[in-house]
This record gives C-alpha cells, structure tokens and sequence, in this order.
C-alpha cells in the first residue's frame, strides 16, 4: 500500500505541476476567445494520468519478473517514465507561457484594454484599431480568420447566442491601395460570408461579414 502511495504521489505532483503551467498560459485573451481551453486542456491531462497508472501498472509487473526490489531505483524509473510521458505537454505549455507572461505580455495586455463586450446577443465582443499582431493574437486563441499582414486599423465584432448557433462576425480593415483582393459574396442555406471592397484616398477599406443564423 505505501509504494502504491509512491506511485500515485508521483503521478500527482505531475498532474499539479501541469495543471500550474496551464493556469499561467491562458492569460485574460486566451480566455477570452478560446473559453474551453481550460476544460479541454484538463481532460487531455487526466487522460494522460490514466495512460501512466496504465504504464506504471505495466512497469512494476515488469519489476517484479527481473526482481528489481530497489524501492529507490524502482521510484527512479517511474519518475522518468512520468515526466517522459509528459514531456510534451511541458515543453507546450511552457513555451505559451513564455510567449504569453513574458515576451508579449504588454502586446497582449494593450489587446484586452481594446476589446469590449458588446450585448446585441446573449454573447459578443468588439474592438477598434487593433494593430495586424494585435489581431494575430486573437486569431490564435480562437477561430477568427486570418487578414493581409499589411492590414491596418483592423476593427472587429463578433455577436453570439450561447444557447443557439446563430453569430455574426465583421472584420473591418484598410489595405495599400495597390493591394490585390477579390470580393465575394456566399450565400449557403443559413451560413453566410461576403467580402466587399471600397476605395478610400489612398487605401482600400475591407469589409468582411460571416455568420449563421
């Protein structure tokens, strides 16, 4: 019973130690726009500690056929197995935490202070003059299309029903006036998209429209 204890030990410091990481990494944006990266996040981690009691299961009864008695050896090696097996998730996690605690902390802070809610649905938010990395960081914890690198004063607003599938998404941004961008306008039972482009001075205003209802 004591070494079971180890070994569950061990599997629990493992699972506190990423569950840590992952409270660092979804930042006030990435929570914003991907609300169910925590949840999801956290069941991949509990699978994963099912597939390790699996694998240490697997590796006492291994143990114990070459007569491996060493309790601290025996500890040793499930340490390894564990943080082998997890490796990926560290390696993950810690990266978005540097990118987002650490290198673009300000950028994606600047972010948050443009964006607001908005209520012409149950659910919605909006924001103005967003710079094109600004936006990029959005667009990487959600699902917002990607624009022209060279996009400027990007506008957004996005409006949702919790309950129902009906959305609407308007992305507005100025191009260089020689930029090459085609119009469309879809149309397919209840799903809806359109890009339309007018000239203004020197720029080309974009206007993209998608939603369902």
């Amino acid at each position: 019973m004591k070494r079971a204890l180890k070994y569950l030990t061990i599997l629990g410091f493992n699972f506190i130690a990423l569950i840590s990481l992952l409270i660092l990494w979804t930042d006030p944006l990435e929570l914003r726009f991907n609300e169910l990266v925590r949840p999801i996040e956290v069941l991949k981690l509990i699978s994963l500690s099912i597939i390790l009691l699996i694998a240490i299961r697997i590796q006492i009864t291994f143990f114990r056929e070459r007569k491996i008695n060493n309790i601290k050896k025996r500890i040793r090696l499930s340490t390894a197995l564990t943080i082998l097996f997890s490796s990926y998730f560290y390696v993950t996690y810690t990266i978005k935490t540097v990118e987002n605690r650490v290198i673009f902390k300000q950028s994606r802070k600047n972010v948050m202070s443009k964006v607001e809610i908005t209520n012409s649905l149950a659910l919605g938010s909006k924001a103005k003059n967003l710079t094109h990395q600004e936006y990029t960081f959005i667009t990487q914890a959600g699902w917002f299309p990607e624009i022209p690198s060279n996009a400027t004063q990007i506008s957004y607003e996005y409006k949702y029903d919790g309950f129902l599938p009906d959305y609407s998404l308007t992305i507005e941004y100025l191009l260089p006036k020689n930029e090459n961008i085609e119009e469309f306008n879809i149309h397919d039972n209840d799903f809806f998209k359109s890009l339309t482009v007018n000239e203004i001075n020197d720029k080309k205003y974009v206007k993209y429209i998608e939603g369902e209802q």
